[in-house]
């Protein structure tokens, strides 16, 4: 049977016992809090890494696309394409050979919005490419 009344001693130590557990509980709270803000910016950092390597993804499709047209004709490459969000620069310069001629392509691709892109800015992706084409095979092709 218990007393109807505790002794200042159980009383004593009822409350500390129950201090310590709020100060437990507290510092367990800080601990979890802090473990979720870490891993919510490492998942927040992820997110942002996944969008940018699509951006990349993108661009480097873009720029293998358009030296694949180069390769087919170097002729029909604009200078300046635009592609959804994206601007494809290409510098194509030809070298007289004895036997025919020698295109080399410089193709960029920056993001549409770059106010800067093409003036020595940096692309998301670049490439260098070239192709040989004998004297008369141009003209067999066209005609």
């Amino acid at each position: 049977m218990k007393p109807l009344f505790r002794s200042p001693k159980d009383q004593q130590t009822h409350s500390r016992s129950g201090i310590a557990f709020i100060v437990e509980m507290l510092i367990l709270l800080i601990l979890v809090a802090g473990c979720l803000s870490v891993l919510i910016q490492a998942f927040a950092f992820a997110h942002q890494q996944g969008e940018e390597n699509s951006v990349t993804v993108k661009a480097v499709h873009l720029a293998s696309s358009t030296a694949e047209r180069f390769s087919a004709d170097p002729n029909s490459i604009p200078e300046v394409e635009i592609i959804s969000d994206f601007a494809v620069y290409t510098t194509v310069k030809s070298e007289q050979q004895t036997a025919g001629t020698l295109y080399t392509a410089t193709i960029e691709v920056h993001r549409f919005d770059d106010r800067d892109a093409g003036a020595g800015s940096r692309p998301y992706y670049g490439l260098e490419t070239a192709r040989y084409v004998k004297a008369g095979e141009m003209m067999a092709k066209q005609g």
